[in-house]
């Protein structure tokens, strides 16, 4: 992964809130609240370029690419305070399939799950943004003997991201033409070296078909409850699987306990602070490639404090840490350090997590985790 891909992660979870202007007045806004279910089939055509972000990509991508993708959408109903605060989003699940017309990298293929949130809603015409996450398939990868040349990715199987900001038209009741940005990323999170990343820019093109009848959509005003509690405090456990040179079999343990404490700004966001304590084996392969002629148990351990932000959908927190060491024997990654995850909380307190840790980034490792969560 790589550093542009990720500041605009961060800017787009940060202003994202903001994009939707019922942020102003929580407790009654008005929402459209459709009578009955909404569900819609997409297809779409895709056109663009494997973004270069590092000059050594310049050499083995060759041409602009093309995809295609189809999702399956889900609109929500207003039931539930989250889909009113979001002005009913859409949940949805896709296909994707990317020829990147490059015999070094291959083709790439995608199965996601997205949520979709509107921003601008008129009779005939819709404005939104779309954020993807999934599994992602490429056909080729780094091979010592085989794929030299291939130094974007060292894995099959990939993590997918992607974001997407759309535009839809109504010719008739039921159908519409879309037209958007699309920006979608593959990467192993540092689980198999190398793991410089694909990042494809394109623009897109499609058709949207709406099934069942169609209800008179109407303004309605709708009272909406605030989370009960004004702070929570969520610890959990994570652990992970490094990979620090390329061709190489070895994995290394990562691990770590953090507690963050965060307080509610609206209905959408919170903000908050909150600490690690991080076991990472890969370090003394490290220490003992710089000199290190005895390494300590210590040596692997770094506690680290960070700052967090959460973009709340109902259970969903999707949420951006950034970090720093309070000690690290191992300073050539630097002190610096983020997170960029998702949180699902269950109704017994309990929740699943899954991030990336990066440095300055980078992707680090992937981090698999469940925790608790008190005062929610």
């Amino acid at each position: 992964m790589n550093k542009y891909f990720f500041h605009i992660i961060f800017i787009f979870l940060s202003i994202s809130p903001s994009l939707n202007a019922q942020e102003k007045s929580i407790n009654h806004i008005p929402v459209k609240i459709p009578d009955t279910e909404i569900h819609n089939l997409r297809i779409e055509g895709n056109y663009g370029f494997i973004w270069r972000h590092r000059t050594i990509m310049d050499y083995f991508i060759e041409s602009h690419n093309y995809a295609g993708n189809i999702e399956y959408l889900k609109r929500t109903t207003g039931k539930k305070s989250y889909e009113q605060i979001h002005r009913l989003p859409y949940w949805g699940l896709g296909l994707s399939y990317n020829n990147l017309r490059n015999n070094i990298l291959g083709n790439a293929a995608a199965l996601y799950g997205f949520l979709e949130i509107p921003v601008i809603e008129k009779p005939k015409y819709l404005f939104s943004y779309q954020i993807s996450s999934g599994l992602g398939l490429l056909t080729k990868k780094f091979h010592p003997v085989e794929n030299y040349f291939n130094l974007a990715i060292g894995s099959n199987i990939n993590i997918y991201i992607g974001i997407n900001f759309r535009n839809c038209y109504y010719i008739t009741k039921k159908l519409a033409l879309t037209g958007g940005f699309r920006l979608a990323h593959y990467s192993n999170g540092g689980t198999k070296k190398p793991n410089l990343g694909i990042n494809i820019i394109s623009l897109q093109a499609g058709i949207q078909y709406r099934f069942g009848e169609i209800a008179e959509l109407n303004f309605k005003e709708k009272s909406i409850t605030l989370p009960r509690k004004k702070t929570n405090l969520n610890t959990w456990y994570s652990i992970g699987f490094r990979s620090v040179e390329e061709a190489s079999p070895t994995h290394y343990i990562y691990s770590s306990i953090s507690g963050n404490y965060a307080i509610y700004v609206s209905g959408k966001r919170k903000i908050g602070a909150g600490l690690d304590l991080i076991f990472d084996e890969s370090l003394r392969r490290s220490l003992i490639k710089a000199g290190y002629e005895e390494i300590k148990t210590i040596y692997y351990f770094r506690p680290g404090i960070f700052l967090s932000h959460d973009f709340i959908v109902g259970n969903l927190d999707m949420y951006i840490n950034a970090g720093a060491y309070i000690y690290s024997k191992w300073k050539n990654d630097g002190s610096i350090y983020s997170r960029f995850g998702l949180r699902y909380h269950f109704k017994n307190q309990l929740f699943a997590n899954i991030s990336v840790k990066t440095h300055f980034a980078k992707a680090q490792v992937i981090e698999w985790g469940v925790g608790y969560t008190f005062m929610r």
